[in-house]
């Protein structure tokens, strides 16, 4: 079978080519995400790479950036209504279908004078002929001759109404030799978990509720990598990428500017003389803006439901907490504003009034723990009495160290199914009790921690 690969593209701007054997070139298209089955993704129709491209990854020629494989496998096309084109994804252990619409769709075309299309991203476990809801698609930057294209918009004979939702895909057993909750995906790592105590509960926001800014470190990691590359001893570039990865990766969970501070000394330590961390996080800020303003925009307006940009559960699950009359807090690395305007977005603000909390520009005045310090305070609480969610080390540490209960949140972002097994080590090795991928095991995860009656 013919060959296909996705790759993360760093120049001009981030983007994901997708790339198709075609005899002795790739059929190729640019993405402005990710390959996921939340919404429909912007595509633009490129020139035929070379075949080079299924196999490469490093530095393109001409000083164009770097390229890193993120899919991989094999793919046959399969029946496709007029003006689309459907490809079957094996990646080995699973089947993506991928639906191409627009005149992008077409074998033959002009690259950079076509109208944007649209990829929509679906588990080859859905019924065939289903697709997700259409979202607000945003700008795409296609980085060829030709006009810039305009934020998309549905043929006039479709509208987001017309979609039917989204189809959940066959859910993964957890392996064997991982005790768990019967019949569930929750994961149980310690069993000494203190039940039917709890009376406030505090939350991470990023990848524990809201999926507005998956994808970050596709922002932040070229971003850091751009910087580096200009100190006077910096490596190769993929090696500078790899010392990135370590050390974003594990920062996260504290506020943003720890992972800055990080990067100004290691520019500092290749002999350049960094910038003040502040002005790197706000670049960071203004590239990560730019490409969710999309999903933000669609809450805004309608056309994206809140349900494909939360971890699944989220809303059943804070529901049932505020009924069991459970105070609900919410701790966030992410600063302090944008917290709020994307936890309204997504209509999750009256579960949390003002007790939402985030970084600031004086970072030393905010962190998880003290935030966490004062629950313990404020409101007397005994072991047990603190609930816990989170995606990230220091949530999980930090409830943990004060004897609340920690539930680990190993949420896959980009697919929203299954568990992230990197965040899975790092949360257990945080001391998390609890292992879960989302919330959609709700009624056994309540009954497990005792609170199973409103």
């Amino acid at each position: 079978m013919p060959r296909f690969v996705v790759l993360q593209h760093d120049w001009p701007q981030l983007h994901w080519d997708l790339m198709l054997e075609n005899g002795a070139s790739l059929r190729t298209w640019r993405l402005s995400e990710a390959p996921h089955p939340r919404h429909p993704i912007a595509l633009v129709r490129l020139p035929p790479h070379r075949s080079i491209y299924l196999d490469y990854e490093g530095p393109v020629s001409g000083d164009r950036g770097t390229v890193r494989r993120v899919l991989a496998g094999t793919y046959r096309p399969v029946p496709a209504p007029p003006g689309e084109a459907w490809f079957e994804f094996d990646l080995g252990e699973e089947r993506w279908l991928g639906q191409i619409r627009g005149p992008a769709a077409e074998p033959e075309g002009e690259p950079g004078r076509e109208p944007p299309g649209q990829l929509i991203w679906r588990h080859s476990s859905e019924p065939e002929g289903d697709s997700p809801a259409v979202a607000s698609l945003g700008r795409v930057r296609p980085g060829v001759s030709g006009p810039s294209p305009q934020p998309l918009s549905l043929p006039q004979a479709e509208s987001a109404a017309s979609f039917p939702p989204l189809q959940e895909p066959v859910q993964p057993t957890l392996p064997a030799d991982r005790r768990s909750i019967p019949g569930t995906r929750i994961e149980i790592v310690r069993d000494s978990v203190p039940r039917g105590r709890a009376r406030v509960a505090v939350f991470d926001f990023d990848g524990t509720l809201s999926l507005i800014r998956e994808g970050w470190p596709e922002v932040m990691i070229p971003l850091m990598v751009e910087h580096l590359a200009r100190a006077p001893r910096a490596e190769p570039r993929d090696q500078l990428r790899q010392r990135v990865e370590e050390f974003v990766m594990r920062l996260n969970g504290k506020q943003t500017i720890y992972q800055m501070i990080q990067l100004a000394e290691e520019i500092r330590a290749r002999g350049g003389e960094p910038l003040d961390p502040l002005a790197y996080k706000h670049e960071y800020h203004e590239r990560l803006l730019q490409r969710i303003e999309g999903r933000t925009r669609g809450l805004r307006d309608g056309t994206l439901q809140s349900e494909g940009l939360t971890v699944p559960g989220s809303l059943e699950l804070l529901g049932a907490l505020e009924r069991r009359g459970l105070e609900l807090w919410l701790a966030s690395g992410t600063d302090l504003v944008y917290v709020k305007q994307e936890l309204e977005a997504l209509g999750l603000h009256p579960f949390f009034g003002d007790r939402v909390h985030g970084a600031i520009d004086d970072y030393r005045n905010f962190s998880k723990k003290m935030i966490i310090d004062r629950l313990m305070t404020e409101r007397q609480l005994q072991p047990g009495e603190l609930l816990g969610f989170g995606d990230g080390f220091v949530e999980i540490q930090e409830v943990s160290r004060v004897g609340g209960v920690a539930v680990g949140v190993a949420s896959d972002e980009t697919h929203r199914v299954g568990i992230n097994e990197w965040k899975r080590h790092r949360l257990i090795e945080a001391g998390a009790e609890l292992i879960v991928p989302d919330y959609r095991d709700l009624t056994p995860l309540l009954d497990y921690l005792g609170l199973g009656r409103a």
